[in-house]
Parts: structure tokens; C-alpha cells; sequence
């Protein structure tokens, strides 16, 4: 079998190794070769008695379980949409290792990739992702130098990075902080640890954001949406704009019978959605109203009174004042193509 990792790259492929045969009660070591290159050996026991009987995957087996139970799990999700419409960064040399990455992110966020540093500049500039993910051993430019360039930019300066490597040096690890890294993952890594570490950055620059907005603005602070990590969370939220995108029209929609139609308690509804989308079930559905009324206008035929009763409102002079609110600028105005400026 032919490999696809880099020649001027370490994967995972020791530390893996060196797991497995340690689960064999067996050891490895190397030893230089000269000229070059190395030996490695693996000496393993072939006394069944070194073993005890949890070390063998006899049916019914816990971790036969739990494999059985992610390959379903993995069959389920080859055509799931990503939860969030943020946009991530991958940057890794290695095919398998990017692609491995990919489908693991792509639930989350929609991601974007690159296979050294170089290419990830000039992705990253035009992108401006809310996180990157990157190798630190690629050619070209490695994850360290990247870094250091993303925080010498100002425009992306801030974008939180997480750091990926095979090496456990703490040497390297401080020089990786050093150049700026939010984060430092081993490879290898729990999918969860990274994925959870993902959201917890982009949640943190979520909030300095906001801090920072309120201080220069004097404004209230806004509640931001949560980052959707449950598949349940984003089912319902898909249900509440399928019901509303029916409802709209409705003059006396109300949140109760939204609530209702979600199977939810209107306290723990407005809670949820509260979460969910930063704003409260009923400015919810008012920016709903106003975003369907945007489209509604780009139709030049219809007038800004059929527009609004289409969305539920019956006071033409209340409806110019909302959308205006949320645009910046009046139905009429938008009607006719002049932006805010």
C-alpha cells in the first residue's frame, strides 16, 4: 500500500503504534541506522497468560459495542448539514489527516482547507474565518511561522488558532503559545476534545466581541446565539423556521402558538430559543417577518402595503418602522435599491 503522508512531516502513525503495542503488553524501541534512518522493534508476548480476559474481543464485547455503535452513527451523518454557518479554517499537509479532520468538523461548522501555511495566508485573508485549526510540521511554511504572521496581521489578527501536532515536547508547546496559539492539541486527540475546544474559543472571541461593542458603541450588551453542538438542538431550530416560514402571514401569530406547535412550554421555549438565536422568541419572529418582507421587495411589482400585510402586519407605519430598525433604511428606499449609507 502506497502512503500519502508527507515526506516532511511526523503523523500519528508512532504514537499510535507505540498505544497498540502497549495494549499488547509488548514494547517498542529504535535505534539509528547508519548512514541514515532508523530501526525500529517491536517485541510482543506470545503467553496467553501475560493477558487477562478483558484484553480479548469476544463477542458482546464492550468496545465491539461502542465501534458498531459510531459506525451507525457515522452512517447517519455522511450527509448532514453543518449545525452553524461559521466558518473554520483547516490547515494540514497530509490528505488523510485533512480529510479526517474535514468530515469530523463539517458537522459543526463549514470548513474550509488548506495544505500549508502559504495557501492558508491568502485563504485566510480573503475568508476571515472564526477559527483556524493548523499542523505545525508542514512544508512551505510551517504552523508556527503561520501563527506568527495571522497575529503580526491586523485585520485577522484576532481570529482564534488551535495548534495540532504529534510532538509532545513542552519546548515546542510554549513556543507555539509564544507565537500566539490559543490552544495546543497532542495528537492523538479525542475528536471531542477538539471540537469542544473549537466552540469554546469561538465563544470567548464571540463575547470580547460583544464587550468590546458596547463599550465603544455605549449600547446594551447583545445576547449572541449559542454554538449549536447538539443534532437536536438543530432539528429545532430547522422546525421553527419551517413553522414560521408558514405562519408568517398570520397577523395574530403569537409565541404561544409557536411554543405549542414545538411541543414546548412557553418558559422553556422562550429559554430555548433565547439560545438558540440570541434573541427573544418574539424579536424572533419579527426579524423573520422583516427578512421575509426584504425578499418579498426585490419584487418591483408589488407595493410596500401588500408587502406588509404579507408578512403579518397590519399597520403600514409600524411595518416601515421595524424594517427600517433592522436595515437601516425604508421598505420604499430598499424597494427601489438605495442602500444605508
Amino acid at each position: 500500500m502506497q502512503s500519502t503522508f508527507s515526506n516532511n512531516s511526523i503523523g500519528i502513525g508512532l504514537n499510535l503504534t507505540k498505544a497498540l503495542v502497549e495494549l499488547h503488553h509488548g514494547n517498542i524501541w529504535y535505534q539509528p541506522n547508519t548512514p541514515k534512518g532508523s530501526i525500529f522493534t517491536v517485541d510482543l508476548p506470545i503467553d496467553s497468560s501475560v493477558y487477562s480476559p478483558e484484553d480479548f474481543l469476544s463477542e458482546g464485547h464492550q468496545q465491539l459495542k461502542e465501534s458498531e455503535s459510531i459506525q451507525q452513527q457515522n452512517y447517519h451523518e455522511l450527509a448532514v448539514e453543518p449545525m452553524n454557518d461559521r466558518e473554520i479554517l483547516v490547515v494540514e499537509d497530509d490528505p488523510d489527516v485533512l480529510e479526517y479532520l474535514r468530515e469530523l468538523l463539517q458537522r459543526y461548522f463549514v470548513v474550509h482547507t488548506a495544505m500549508d501555511g502559504v495557501e492558508a495566508l491568502q485563504v485566510v485573508e480573503s475568508l476571515r474565518p472564526s477559527l483556524i485549526i493548523s499542523d505545525i510540521l508542514m512544508p512551505m511554511m510551517d504552523g508556527l511561522e503561520f501563527t506568527s504572521h495571522i497575529r503580526s496581521n491586523n485585520d485577522i489578527k484576532d481570529t482564534p488558532v488551535i495548534l495540532l501536532t504529534a510532538l509532545t515536547d513542552d519546548q515546542k508547546r510554549i513556543k507555539g503559545i509564544e507565537k500566539g496559539a490559543d490552544a495546543y492539541i497532542t495528537k492523538p486527540f479525542q475528536p471531542e476534545l477538539l471540537v469542544k475546544t473549537a466552540v469554546s474559543l469561538i465563544s470567548q472571541r464571540d463575547m470580547l466581541k460583544g464587550r468590546y461593542a458596547q463599550k465603544v458603541e455605549g449600547t446594551s450588551k447583545a445576547d449572541l446565539p449559542e454554538l449549536i453542538v447538539d443534532e437536536r438542538d438543530k432539528k429545532l431550530l430547522n422546525a421553527i423556521n419551517h413553522w414560521l416560514s408558514n405562519h408568517l402571514s398570520d397577523s395574530t401569530l403569537s409565541v404561544d402558538a409557536m411554543a405549542e406547535a414545538m411541543g414546548y412550554r412557553r418558559t422553556v421555549f422562550y429559554k430555548k430559543v433565547k439560545a438558540l438565536t440570541g434573541m427573544t422568541p418574539a424579536d424572533y419572529i419579527k426579524t423573520q417577518r422583516m427578512n421575509h418582507a426584504a425578499e418579498l421587495l426585490k419584487d418591483e411589482t408589488v407595493t410596500v402595503s401588500e408587502v406588509c400585510y404579507k408578512v403579518g402586519i397590519s399597520d403600514p407605519h409600524y411595518f416601515a418602522k421595524v424594517f427600517k430598525q433592522q436595515f437601516g433604511i425604508s421598505p420604499k428606499k430598499y424597494q427601489q435599491g438605495e442602500t444605508n449609507s
